[in-house]
């Protein structure tokens, strides 16, 4: 929701307020610490499974490869040929992006144009997907937990380094991964009591808005912002799974709908907004409001088509692969874990 309210926000086919282009990238930050978080969890519970890695993987791959391969096939042979507005740019290389290595192979997601530029987080996912689940089986907590520190301080100093061309850079960007991956291994092996998590969250909530401000005053903010804002959401993620309040503010059914189809509302909202405001030209500001509208009806009725025609009965064989989320430890209770009985959510 972050993502595509920003990118309404922002672009001209929405408001076209260009000084609120920063609202967007918080929800990746978001996304990523939420995605370290839940397969972090996911993979310490169930490290002792004899099929841990097909399980894993098989799972995964059902997610996320089927709407994935139709988005692909959608945009190098449909839009390819027929709509101009839609086509990649000249010279875009499918393959690099059948096998995630957009993030590698460009510096800029700008430059994939907007409708493939949102795939970027998808590869920086597949290859933290790729190597996480060994390390998770060979490491102890601690040893997990080392790793973890040293990706979240090398991150801003990598960010530096290869500045400007670090946004999308995986190494820049596992610092909000990792984060949530060591709530997970604390959550998960200390059992933390609820005051505990909720004290150290508002602590980490606190760190990380001093942080923010300091970078902002002494011009690293660059660097900085990204594992400040990591920090900040790790801290308000802890909060979720702990406070009444926001347990009952994120079980509100919209919300839960919304995470329900989340995924295919990220890779498709820019190719509906791009196809909307072809249809639909104009600045004005009515023309804006209603053309913004009609962009979230239809991203929301696509989603929701997808869910249940598309989605929704591939995951059906994860039966196939066990049910992680089944075995879920006790003391995570916020709403996070039961967005879904089944689990295709979370997984």
């Amino acid at each position: 929701m972050i993502v595509i309210v920003g990118h309404l926000l922002m672009y001209d086919f929405g408001l076209g307020i260009e000084r609120l282009a920063p609202i967007a990238p918080t929800g990746v930050d978001l996304f990523f610490v939420l995605s370290g978080f839940l397969i972090t969890g996911i993979l310490w519970r169930s490290r002792s499974d004899e099929r841990y890695f097909l399980n894993f993987y098989a799972r995964r791959a059902l997610r996320i490869w089927p709407l994935y391969i139709l988005m692909l096939l959608f945009m190098f042979v449909v839009a390819e040929r027929w709509i101009p507005t839609l086509r990649p740019p000249p010279g875009t290389p499918w393959l690099v992006f059948a096998l995630y290595l957009q993030d590698l192979w460009y510096k800029n997601g700008d430059a994939m144009g907007l409708a493939l530029g949102v795939t970027w987080s998808l590869a920086i996912e597949e290859q933290f997907y790729l190597v996480w689940p060994l390390g998770i089986s060979k490491l102890s907590r601690a040893g997990a937990s080392r790793i973890l520190v040293v990706a979240i301080a090398i991150a801003p100093v990598l960010r530096w380094y290869l500045a400007p061309d670090d946004y999308i850079n995986p190494l820049c960007r596992f610092d909000a991964i990792a984060m949530g991956s060591l709530l997970a291994l604390w959550i998960t092996t200390r059992k933390p009591k609820r005051h505990t998590v909720v004290s150290k969250a508002l602590i980490l909530i606190g760190a990380a808005t001093f942080g923010e401000v300091a970078a902002l005053v002494t011009g690293t903010r660059h660097y900085l912002n990204i594992t400040m804002m990591s920090a900040m959401f790790t801290g308000i993620l802890a909060l979720s799974l702990e406070s009444r309040v926001f347990i009952r503010t994120l079980s509100v059914a919209p919300l839960r709908y919304t995470g329900k189809v989340s995924y295919c509302l990220y890779l498709s909202h820019m190719i509906i907004s791009m196809v909307v405001m072809q249809w639909m030209p104009g600045s004005s500001g009515s023309i804006r409001a209603l053309r913004g509208g009609l962009i979230l009806a239809g991203s929301y009725g696509f989603g929701t088509l997808s869910w249940y025609l598309f989605e929704r009965p591939i995951l059906r064989m994860k039966r196939y692969f066990g049910n992680n989320s089944s075995n879920a430890d006790e003391s995570v209770r916020g709403a996070l874990m039961a967005q879904d009985p089944q689990g295709d959510v979370i997984e």
